[in-house]
């Protein structure tokens, strides 16, 4: 008798492919060390990616500088010191963006490669490639954010002298777990929108965050009308609380770093739930249509 047809779901053997974090890891590390031998090979690239960040730490500092003798007193539970509180803001929000923009960004650059499908059809399928992306980012933002340290402690006289690392490095890792969900609903944006440019999850994600954070000044000078939006969006709590462990020296004993811990531990919860099956969802259109390596 003739077997019966397997179901789509196990005919689906490029979609999540099962291997052990070993050879995953041994991967991304082949990966990564391309990504770095190639970034340094391009001198201009490279020289240009510096130059940049150094441009943009510096008028975002200058422009904080100037305004700070009026600016430093609206900020008394972060310090009193505005460069200081704008500097911390651009750090973390550049670690969630990273932590938001890799997903689309690797299945962007796998497409438009053309090597999206082979990484699908590997054994390490996209796990290796995700992880050595994520490691990239991340490279790449730390090495941005030593640049700014150096030119904010050195040129504008920056100082933690109370600053409490195990909050603020806890609510930084939290933080990174709804940005995670977000970024994995953007990249589901590719093929389910068939948004092949920009991820629309991240545009909106940085307008948001760049007017209701608190990123680059107080929550608390937004009109109370528009101060509802701000509590909607995760960086608002990564923020406050980040800035009162490091700047103002605050620990868990503070209830509002609790709170701002537990509530991006719910983000997390709901936006990974969504990310994930939408994500999945994603992959299993453009395996459907035939749209991995085809514009369709």
């Amino acid at each position: 008798m003739p077997s019966k047809p397997k179901s789509d779901e196990h005919k689906r053997t490029a979609e999540m492919p099962h291997t052990g974090w070993g050879p995953c890891l041994s991967t991304a590390w082949v990966f990564m060390k391309r990504d770095w031998a190639s970034w340094r090979y391009f001198f201009v690239g490279f020289l240009f990616d510096i130059i940049s960040w150094i441009t943009v730490t510096l008028s975002v500092l200058l422009a904080a500088w100037y305004i700070a003798p009026g600016a430093n007193a609206r900020i008394p539970e972060y310090g009193g010191n505005f460069v200081a509180f704008v500097l911390f803001g651009h750090v973390v929000g550049a670690y969630f963006g990273a932590t938001l923009n890799v997903p689309f960004n690797a299945i962007s650059y796998g497409y438009f490669s053309g090597t999206l499908e082979i990484y699908m059809l590997s054994p390490m399928g996209l796990k290796a490639f995700l992880i050595e992306q994520y490691a990239w980012g991340y490279l790449m933002a730390t090495i941005n954010q030593i640049i700014a340290f150096f030119i904010g402690f050195t040129f504008f006289g920056i100082t933690l002298p109370n600053a409490n690392f195990l909050p603020a490095f806890t609510v930084l890792a939290v933080a990174m777990l709804p940005a995670f969900g977000l970024g994995l609903i953007g990249a589901s944006t590719f093929s389910l929108l068939n948004c092949k440019g920009y991820s629309p999850v991240t545009w909106i994600n940085r307008l948001l965050s760049t007017i209701f954070s608190g990123e680059y000044f107080p929550v608390s000078v937004l009109p109370a009308a528009m101060q509802v939006f701000s509590f909607l969006i995760p960086q608002t709590y990564l923020m406050r609380s980040f800035r009162l462990a490091l700047l103002g020296g605050q620990g868990f004993e503070n209830p509002v770093i609790v709170q701002d811990i537990f509530i991006l531990a719910i983000f997390a919860v709901i936006l990974i739930f969504i990310g994930y099956h939408l994500f999945k969802l994603s992959i299993r259109k453009a395996e459907k249509d035939g749209s991995l390596s085809v514009w369709k």
